[in-house]
């Protein structure tokens, strides 16, 4: 017997899809982070121009094997196949800023400014490090050709004297996350992506913020940041779960392709931990709080 739905009833609505986008960086550093990334996302993808340094080979073999669609569980973006609409956009804005107060913006964020600032990044033999705690580093084919220029000519970007790799500039930690979470917003709103980051403690703040507070933290205008917990509380749910419960030595390339096959099954667990997670009270930021309701 078929049976008809009432009037009025709605079928149950798909999981949402999602790939992972790693926020900032073309390699991954940690492959117990890759792996618990892809155990809710059926693959992560990074922006990668075509001279990008090579990936340790433990990382490598995540770019080799491939998922759901037929897509490396590790796959790459080329700079060149996104939209610089919104790099332009922060060129506009950047550019009207320097009108108005270039002397200052130049002193806040010039070479000399930044390495006073941004000085203890560790030696030349430690990237992680100086990634960590000194100033950006981006590939030249990250940024569009006008924000690229006007960034020179104002000194807001130079060489670095201990480049990551070739074809690297330097810049404030400020405008470098500025250019990144534009090139990475418009990645991941063409490919239908969420953004995601290995490292939460220095980035969770720029990638849960509107694109229009990143743009005002140029200018030293920005409004007080949102808490992290409130725009990331579901996810950072998620991540416990795995981290806290899965023992990811036993995961290996191939049995996560397997899994990145179920990614219905997948989305659907990230979206049931991320309902979950809205009965959690928003209006917290004592991390202790925080810790212990996840």
């Amino acid at each position: 017997t078929r049976t008809v739905p009432s009037v009025g009833t709605t079928r149950p609505q798909m999981a949402e899809i999602t790939d992972a986008l790693n926020y900032p960086y073309i390699r991954v550093r940690d492959v117990d982070w890759l792996k618990s990334t892809l155990l809710l996302f059926p693959h992560v993808g990074r922006i990668r121009p075509f001279d990008a340094p090579d990936d340790d080979p433990e990382i490598a073999i995540f770019t080799e094997t491939r998922g759901a669609r037929g897509q490396p569980l590790l796959r790459s973006i080329n700079p060149h196949d996104i939209s610089h609409d919104l790099q332009d956009d922060l060129y506009e804005h950047l550019k009207a800023t320097l009108d108005r107060e270039g002397a200052r913006l130049r002193r806040r964020f010039g070479k000399e400014a930044t390495r006073r600032e941004q000085s203890g990044g560790g030696s030349a033999q430690d990237m992680w490090a100086r990634r960590m705690r000194g100033p950006s580093q981006l590939h030249y084919e990250k940024i569009a050709p006008l924000l690229l220029h006007v960034l020179q000519q104002n000194g807001l970007a130079w060489s670095p004297e201990d480049p990551d790799y070739p074809n690297y500039l330097e810049m404030h930690r400020v405008i470098g996350d500025a250019i990144m979470s534009t090139l990475a917003f418009a990645a991941a709103q063409s490919q239908g992506m969420r953004v995601g980051t290995e490292f939460p403690d220095l980035f969770a703040q720029t990638i849960a913020r509107p694109i229009e507070e990143i743009f005002a933290v140029i200018t030293a205008a920005a409004q007080r940041p949102l808490p992290i917990f409130l725009k990331r509380k579901g996810e950072r749910l998620a991540e416990t779960v795995i981290y806290r419960h899965c023992d990811l030595s036993l995961l290996d390339a191939q049995s996560l392709a397997m899994l990145s096959k179920e990614h219905e099954a997948l989305s659907a667990f990230r979206d049931s931990v991320e309902e979950f997670a809205r009965t959690i009270p928003t209006e917290m930021t004592d991390e202790a709080t925080i810790a212990s309701h996840l």
